[in-house]
C-alpha cells in the first residue's frame, strides 16, 4: 500500500512492481476537529503556510512570491507556521527581501494554536518541490487540513498534490519554481473574496469525499478483506 497514486506509478515505473499488487490509501483526517465555524473578516487578507521548514516545502519560493506581491502593491500578511533546519536562512531572507511586517514566522505550534491560524487565514500556500537530496512530499497533511478548514490552496503541480487540489475548483496550481505564476495565483485569490469562499467550500467537499478518516479506514478494511479472501482461495 502507498498513500498517493504518484507513488504507485513511481513504484511501477522505477521498480517494475506489478500494478495488481499495489493499492492506494490516502491519509485520513478527523473532519470533526478540522472544520471552520466562522469566516474571517480580515481587512488585510492573510496567507497561511504550515509545515516543517525544509527545502521540499518551497518556502524560499514563497518568500520571493511575497516580495513580488508587495512590489505589485498587493496588501496582505503571511504567516509560516513551523520550525526546522531552514529557519535561520528564511529569517535572513525575510530581512533581505524587506518583508518584516509582512511575513511572520511564529515557530512550531500544535493543537488549537494551528487551528486558530487555519480559522484566521484567507488562503493556504505551500509550494512543494523536490529537495536537492531527492526528498519530496506526497500529499502534505497540512494541505488536507487547510482544505477541510475551507481554505483555497495555491500550490505546485508536483508529486501527489494534484490528486488533492483540483486546479480552478479547490485552488490554483502552477509549475514548480514558476514564481510569477504562483504570485499571479495568489493575487487572484487575494483580490476575490467570493472566489476564495467558493473554492474553500469545494475543498471541504473534496476532503469529505476522499480524505475523511472513516472513508480511508473503510478502504483499508476492504483491501485487507479482498486480499485475505484471495490468499485463502489460493491456499
Amino acid at each position: 500500500m502507498t498513500c498517493t497514486d504518484y507513488n504507485r506509478r513511481h513504484l511501477i515505473e522505477a521498480y517494475g512492481t506489478p500494478a495488481e499488487k499495489l493499492r492506494v490509501v490516502y491519509h485520513g483526517l478527523d473532519l470533526e476537529r478540522f472544520q471552520r465555524r466562522a469566516r474571517p473578516a480580515n481587512a488585510t487578507p492573510v496567507i497561511l503556510s504550515v509545515g516543517r521548514l525544509v527545502e521540499q516545502k518551497g518556502y524560499e519560493d514563497l518568500l520571493y512570491v511575497c516580495a513580488d506581491l508587495v512590489r505589485r502593491g498587493q496588501a496582505f500578511t503571511c504567516a509560516i507556521i513551523g520550525d526546522g533546519p531552514l529557519r535561520g536562512r528564511l529569517e535572513r531572507l525575510v530581512d533581505e527581501l524587506d518583508l518584516r511586517g509582512v511575513v511572520r514566522l511564529p515557530g512550531r505550534l500544535v493543537g488549537d494554536g494551528v487551528l486558530d491560524w487555519y480559522t484566521r487565514a484567507d488562503v493556504f500556500a505551500l509550494f512543494c518541490i523536490e529537495a536537492s537530496d531527492g526528498d519530496r512530499d506526497g500529499i502534505p497533511n497540512t494541505m488536507i487540513e487547510a482544505m477541510a478548514m475551507e481554505l483555497p490552496v495555491v500550490s505546485t503541480r508536483y508529486s501527489g498534490v494534484p490528486e488533492l487540489v483540483v486546479d480552478g475548483t479547490t485552488g490554483l496550481l502552477a509549475e514548480c519554481g514558476d514564481r510569477r505564476a504562483l504570485a499571479d495565483a495568489l493575487a487572484r485569490l487575494l483580490a476575490r473574496p467570493e472566489l476564495r469562499a467558493t473554492m474553500g467550500r469545494a475543498g471541504r467537499e473534496r476532503v469529505m469525499r476522499d480524505f475523511a478518516t472513516a472513508a480511508c479506514i473503510a478502504n483499508l478494511e476492504c483491501i485487507f478483506r479482498v486480499d485475505s479472501h484471495r490468499d485463502g482461495a489460493a491456499a
